[in-house]
């Protein structure tokens, strides 16, 4: 299955949504099933939705600005502030903030792998870019630095691009961030593939690194299989083709 073109066909973006999620999908179940040893890896999707944030530290979960959860007595809450009662100090109120700033939640659909052996630690990641991670300056570098952070933690990432109406290399932007402009494509390419596996040089050897593999993509072309690292783990076969086929045919295509 060649890789198409889902946005100038229709001009709009009426296509892509089911396209994408159903790619995750696809993608997921490959990996479940085909791909990871599920006895120690599990590949999971993860939704945030923009605007919605969920908070949760030790016991207290604010759920809402209407009210807490249940364990927890000596917490209230009044308008936007929450209110809480110590022990053996006075009722504490927070303080209204200092500075209030604008800021991007965009929405967010990604798969995460975690490392069961490890209390379902994050291990590697999977982003498939949507239109919205690069229609405004704010949020192309939201998307980039999330890519960053995950870098810097030493998760393994996956970011495959084929978004034809919105041409920014987010790539180019996060080698950037990071000041290593060497690392970017040599040319201009809108649609692409990366992958990133963070390492140490060796045993003795304290330097960390971060391997690329960077693999452009043409309307047309098969899509690649791309080395998909997992932290302080090995490397598998990301076999993008196959879950992009069956999606596809699924919205028949």
């Amino acid at each position: 299955m060649p890789l198409r073109d889902h946005f100038h066909k229709t001009n709009d973006d009426s296509e892509w949504p089911g396209m994408h999620s159903g790619w995750m999908q696809y993608l997921l179940g490959r990996l479940n099933r085909h791909i990871l040893p599920t006895q120690r890896y599990r590949a999971k999707t993860h939704i945030s939705i923009r605007g919605e944030m969920e908070i949760d530290v030790a016991t207290l979960k604010i759920q809402n600005q209407s009210g807490i959860s249940s364990h927890d007595p000596g917490h209230s809450v009044n308008g936007n502030t929450l209110v809480a009662t110590l022990p053996q100090m006075q009722t504490w109120v927070c303080p209204i903030a200092d500075a209030v700033i604008p800021s991007v939640f965009p929405t967010e659909l990604e798969i995460q792998i975690v490392d069961l052996e490890k209390g379902s630690q994050l291990v590697g990641a999977i982003e498939i870019v949507s239109p919205a991670n690069k229609d405004r300056p704010e949020h192309r570098q939201a998307f980039v630095s999330k890519c960053a952070s995950l870098l810097y933690a030493g998760v393994g990432l996956v970011v495959v691009d084929v978004i034809t109406n919105r041409r920014t290399n987010l790539h180019d932007k996060l080698m950037d961030w990071m000041e290593r402009p060497e690392a970017k494509f040599p040319q201009s390419t809108p649609l692409y593939a990366t992958s990133y596996r963070c390492s140490r040089v060796n045993r003795d050897d304290p330097r960390d690194q971060i391997e690329i593999w960077r693999r452009e993509l043409k309307i047309g072309e098969a899509l690649p299989i791309m080395p998909l690292p997992l932290k302080n783990g090995p490397i598998f076969p990301l076999e993008l083709e196959p879950a992009y086929a069956e999606t596809c045919a699924d919205n028949l295509l």
